[in-house]
């Protein structure tokens, strides 16, 4: 697909985390759907960083490729602002994504797949996604609508005290009765502007609880996923939830 020159010219990345190696194939597969040059930050666990930088950049040559083993504390949402937040600001639009497994709960199959779908689903969704960050400059975070299965999901739940206590430090008016948004499953594109006070939070790897595939509520990563909108509007910029997987005609039950 050819792009407009305006395209040409962004500064893209794609910053992504990858607990399960066996989910590499299929980010390649949703990554070649950027119609566009971008760079990759990936985050693994520590012995699959060679593997896995020979297996992107053999597909990625023209970008960056930069490959970090981790330890397995917070997610994705650790490396997301420890790892690579410091990259962050020389780029125009960044995608966050990551391997998701829902192991746990049967019903929310396929909820990795539809994120992906939505936000790197086909040249023409990104191309579409791009051209929206470039026509609305208060534009910060655009995020998939809820995965239908989990929309249940969509509240504090036992985050609220974590949430808060980081709302403090910056400045965001929380309120725990009030409805609430957040890009659950936690990817998104974003404008690196939005997420400014966010990233310079200064949160340190001890702040991230240990053996984060055991715990499923309750952690610092789960009040910082609810953090994002408030952030984004904290910033002075708009968030917006889309459905392209959905207007596609793909639903959850072909997931």
């Amino acid at each position: 697909m050819d792009l407009p020159v305006s395209h040409k010219d962004l500064k893209v990345a794609v910053v992504a985390h990858l607990y399960y190696d066996d989910l590499a194939a299929d980010l390649i597969r949703y990554l070649e759907n950027i119609p566009a040059a971008f760079d990759l930050y990936l985050s693994t666990r520590p012995g699959s960083e060679k593997g896995l930088r020979a297996f992107f950049s053999t597909r990625f040559g023209p970008g960056r490729v930069v490959v970090k083993g981790v330890e397995n504390r917070g997610f994705d949402i650790r490396p997301f602002l420890i790892e690579f937040g410091s990259f962050y600001p020389q780029y125009d639009f960044i995608c966050k994504v990551h391997g998701k497994k829902s192991a746990r709960h049967k019903d929310l199959e396929g909820w990795g797949r539809f994120l992906l779908e939505n936000l790197l689903g086909s040249p023409e969704i990104v191309a579409y996604i791009l051209r929206s960050f470039q026509a609305e400059k208060n534009l910060g975070l655009l995020f998939p609508d809820y995965f239908p299965p989990m929309r249940h999901m969509v509240e504090w739940g036992s985050n609220w005290e974590i949430a808060s206590r980081l709302g403090e430090k910056l400045n965001l008016k929380l309120e725990k009765e009030a409805g609430l948004d957040f890009p659950a499953g936690s990817m998104f594109w974003f404008r690196p502007g939005a997420l400014k006070s966010l990233l310079s939070l200064k949160l340190r790897d001890e702040d991230f609880e240990k053996g984060s595939e055991n715990l499923v509520d309750g952690t610092l990563a789960h009040a910082l996923e609810r953090l994002f909108l408030p952030v984004v509007e904290e910033e002075g910029y708009i968030w917006k939830k889309v459905s392209y997987a959905q207007r596609a005609g793909l639903n959850s039950g072909d997931l």
